[in-house]
């Protein structure tokens, strides 16, 4: 079986990728502001504890930054730091997932992927970084 698409990350993003991730950052942006705002707002009221929308917070303001890289910055190939802050990032999200108590049946592959899957391209980016 043969995927569709160039799946190699170390490369410039196309025309298409980019107009994808504006359009993207925009819709993740303008939700999690949303969010973010009235979790602020219901905080100054004392309805809600100010960590409880912590996520969305953290959502926009990565969102956002995607959002402004793309607009204003010209398309380059990943570095290795991005690729292993990526990693990271993945990495991160699947040893989360294990604390979470929701029991959910995809909740599994979440975690390897996230573990798995985050090692994997964060030794990519460290080899990359590492590379005469």
């Amino acid at each position: 079986m043969r995927l569709r698409g160039n799946w190699d990350i170390d490369r410039v993003p196309t025309k298409k990728e980019r107009i994808f991730t504006i359009v993207v950052s925009l819709i993740i942006c303008t939700f999690t502001g949303t969010v973010s705002y009235f979790g602020v707002l219901m905080f100054l009221n004392g309805e809600a504890p100010l960590l409880s929308y912590s996520f969305f917070y953290v959502t926009f303001l990565i969102s956002l930054w995607a959002l402004i890289r793309a607009c204003v910055s010209r398309a380059s190939k990943p570095s290795g730091v991005a690729i292993m802050a990526v990693g990271s990032f993945l990495f991160l999200s699947g040893v989360a997932l294990l604390f979470i108590p929701y029991g959910n049946a995809f909740q599994a592959y979440f975690v390897f992927v996230g573990l798995f899957g985050g090692t994997t391209i964060f030794l990519q980016g460290l080899r990359k970084l590492n590379a005469p």
